[in-house]
């Protein structure tokens, strides 16, 4: 009997060691990323923001298991929203910005494709805020006009923090995905979950065909009294040229 209660005080303690370990490991990555996107002014020229928040500590209890992790967010916008790649490259925007297909601005919602942008930025103090010009598409008119509804696609988040960092976090290691889409090698940028505060809508005033023939007169008569006023104007520099010469 008095071999017998070691051998369960030595299991117990087992059992409990196992289990305090697997308790620990499991809470090792218990992600709480959460992702808060606003699109800011009115009109067909706006701005999206998005704050990242990552509230996730490392086991050490100290340094944060994403301080430094690059993040990178695939957005796709619908047809009838599109981004400028010249004006972010002329603003010289901080955010990163990476356009996976080409974009047509001058193109109607009707004729346009859905777009892929990446947007890159770095955790710091953790947390990332990334931003995104966005501009609307002409639609077509409908009769009785009104706003045209278009639904912003949630954004897809994947970060960078190195080889084997986020390891521990149970993920399962990819060669491809979004940001490794022709990978040999295991991808480095791993698809994590995030809570998004609210998906994005925007309606679109759209024209209304039951003034296409008031709109049509107008513009008529707006050419036709420009090119006299043009035509007017030239004379007149004509007969001050004449003037002078004489």
């Amino acid at each position: 009997m008095s071999r017998i209660v070691p051998i369960y005080s030595i299991s117990c303690s087992l059992l409990f060691i196992l289990f305090f370990l697997q308790g620990t490991e499991s809470n090792i990555c218990k992600f709480n990323v959460r992702l808060k996107q606003t699109l800011h002014n009115e009109g067909f020229h706006r701005n999206i923001t998005y704050e990242i928040t990552f509230g996730t500590n490392c086991n050490d209890g100290e340094s944060m298991l994403y301080e430094g992790c690059s993040v990178g967010l695939e957005q796709v916008l619908p047809a009838g929203v599109y981004s400028s790649p010249d004006e972010i490259e002329d603003a010289r925007y901080k955010t990163i910005t990476v356009f996976k297909n080409k974009v047509n601005i001058e193109a109607p919602a009707h004729e346009s494709s859905p777009i892929t942008v990446h947007l890159l930025g770095s955790v710091r103090d953790d947390s990332v805020f990334l931003y995104l010009p966005v501009h609307a598409r002409y639609h077509r008119p409908v009769e009785g006009g009104g706003l045209a509804r278009v639904d912003i696609p949630l954004p897809q988040l994947y970060l960078n923090c190195g080889s084997n960092k986020l390891d521990q976090c149970g993920i399962v290691p990819s060669k491809s995905n979004a940001f490794c889409p022709q990978s040999d090698k295991q991808c480095l940028w791993k698809e994590v979950p995030v809570q998004v505060s609210k998906p994005l809508v925007w309606n679109i005033p759209v024209g209304n065909t039951n003034h296409y023939n008031i709109v049509m007169f107008g513009t008529v008569v707006a050419v036709v009294l420009g090119s006299i006023y043009l035509l007017r104007e030239i004379h007149c520099y004509k007969l001050q040229q004449k003037e002078k010469r004489r």
